[in-house]
């Protein structure tokens, strides 16, 4: 396994998300709590990166699996499949310390 980034204690980064996806994300996830609902809505200018901390990463990973793993839609679980396999290809890549 390669070493991780270590990055500073609430230290954002980026996840990026196509409109569609951070649509999705806003429409289809109802375990997202209001903070991390607000930074989902919130778009770097010219792009579509959420800033995110390690913390928001892992909240949102749960949620995006959980909606995954009980939607009876394929395609929606495909989708979600996708974001949550980005989200932890990012947990995989830093941590805390």
């Amino acid at each position: 396994m390669a070493k991780k980034i270590k990055i500073q204690p609430g230290h954002t980064i980026a996840l990026k998300l196509t409109p569609d996806e951070r649509e999705l994300l806003l429409e289809k996830l109802i375990f997202v709590d209001d903070e991390l609902e607000r930074k989902l809505r919130l778009v770097i200018a010219g792009s579509q990166e959420v800033q995110l901390t390690i913390e928001d990463l892992e909240d949102l990973a749960g949620c995006v699996a959980a909606e995954a793993n009980h939607t009876k839609d394929r395609k929606l679980g495909k989708k979600l499949d996708r974001v949550f396999e980005r989200i932890e290809g990012l947990l995989d890549l830093f941590e805390e310390g």
